[in-house]
């Protein structure tokens, strides 16, 4: 599903948002909310659109029977980690590794 956010008569801002079940057969089957994509227009932030998009995104998910909300964000952008979690409230679950494969080593 996604939801907008309009300012006369203009997208500003939208989040899409899924529900997910675990995707792990040996943890308790369990429903998220799955934040895919948060934005909104540089011009518009920190004027509370992201936080009511989101918002919105997790009561649709309440209303579907999800019991957590997830989000991913680049560990790079600290200011959706910011918002994510000093902000919203969301608290850190897991990490993810990455590999570059093609291009130079950095390593060496």
């Amino acid at each position: 599903m996604t939801l907008v956010a309009e300012r006369a008569s203009e997208v500003v801002g939208f989040v899409d948002v899924r529900l997910e079940r675990s995707p792990d057969p040996m943890l308790r089957d369990v429903v998220y909310c799955h934040v895919a994509e948060l934005a909104v227009a540089a011009a518009c932030r920190s004027q509370g659109i992201g936080s009511r998009l989101l918002q919105a995104a997790e009561e649709w998910g309440r209303r579907q029977g999800a019991a957590f909300a997830a989000v991913e964000y680049h560990v790079a952008n600290t200011r959706a980690g910011a918002f994510y979690e000093q902000r919203m409230g969301y608290e850190v679950a897991s990490r993810a590794a990455i590999k570059r494969l093609t291009g130079r080593d950095r390593r060496r």
